[in-house]
């Protein structure tokens, strides 16, 4: 599986690299709207991206295999270590 996730700035998607974690949102349309994750990422592996258009040319993009994530509802929650989910095997777009 993999997932496109925002950095939440740019100083954390500067710091990404294989080995490291990183902090990012993750934005999904429900039946109800929208629905926002927080997720911290323990990343695999970085390979090479490739962008398939030019549509965001300004958009940096980072591409990593087999991460373990956590999830959180909240900031808040994030940063009291209070995760609603946790996935492995997981390939991880990361954009800013």
């Amino acid at each position: 599986m993999q997932i496109e996730v925002r950095a939440l700035d740019k100083e954390e998607f500067d710091a990404a690299e294989t080995g490291e974690c990183a902090c990012a949102s993750w934005t999904l349309h429900t039946g109800k709207g929208l629905k926002t994750s927080y997720l911290y990422i323990y990343l695999g592996r970085q390979v090479p991206f490739a962008k398939n258009s030019e549509k965001h040319d300004q958009t940096q993009f980072k591409r990593f295999l087999d991460c373990s994530i956590e999830a959180y509802e909240t900031l808040d929650d994030l940063d009291n270590g209070i995760a609603t989910n946790t996935q492995s095997g997981i390939d991880v777009v990361l954009f800013y």
